[in-house]
């Protein structure tokens, strides 16, 4: 038997048992505080609860508790969102003091890594690129940053002013960018990154 915390998400019962999550909804969904608060109940057949549906109440529980579990669960997607906009803050900073360490623990293992003029790279390229020395950021500046979750990932986009210099090459550019963010162990990793150069200003 395997402890799960109920809460309420837009009408509908869900719940999170130990070591897994519903499709969508960040981890941890629910605090201790708020798990004593809404109650507790038994799932009876674990693993495969995962991303299940409650059909029925296991609790009873009170219109003011309803209200606070759906309040609690836009504090968690609102704190996801800024956990996110603060890994890209970190990012950008790394690029510019060729910090490989924050950006090897914020990438995934698995991330592709789209670049302005359309090639890509994996994780290990990504850092190579750094650690060779070939590429040297000297500016890596966000404007109009923003993050959404769509369906059970954190998207970010935003414009980012750049000045670089790749393998004795200066550059000055601003790109249009998407930044896909997914729970990989409790955490938010980087999965997905599209660069789009942004062409020149006018005269």
């Amino acid at each position: 038997m395997q402890r799960v915390l109920l809460s309420v998400l837009s009408g509908a019962f869900i719940y999170l048992c130990d070591g897994c999550r519903p499709t969508g909804i960040p981890r941890p969904l629910l605090s201790a505080d708020s798990a004593e608060k809404l109650g507790e109940w038994v799932c009876p057949t674990p693993p495969r609860c995962k991303g299940l549906t409650v059909l029925r109440p296991c609790i009873s529980m009170n219109d003011s508790s309803i209200s606070d579990s759906r309040l609690l669960a836009g504090r968690v997607l609102a704190d996801s969102a800024e956990n996110v906009r603060t890994l890209e803050q970190e990012r950008f900073a790394a690029y510019v003091q060729g910090d490989v360490a924050v950006l090897d623990r914020t990438f995934a293992d698995d991330l592709v890594y789209f670049h302005s003029n359309g090639l890509s790279d994996p994780k290990s390229g990504v850092l190579q690129s750094f650690t060779s020395g070939d590429l040297k950021i000297s500016r890596f500046e966000a404007e109009d940053l923003q993050v959404r979750q769509i369906g059970n990932v954190m998207v970010a986009t935003g414009l980012v002013h750049v000045e670089l210099v790749n393998k004795g090459t200066a550059a000055k550019f601003d790109i249009r960018y998407s930044a896909v963010y997914a729970d990989q162990g409790g955490k938010w990793r980087l999965v997905h990154v599209q660069n789009a150069r942004m062409p020149p200003a006018k005269a």
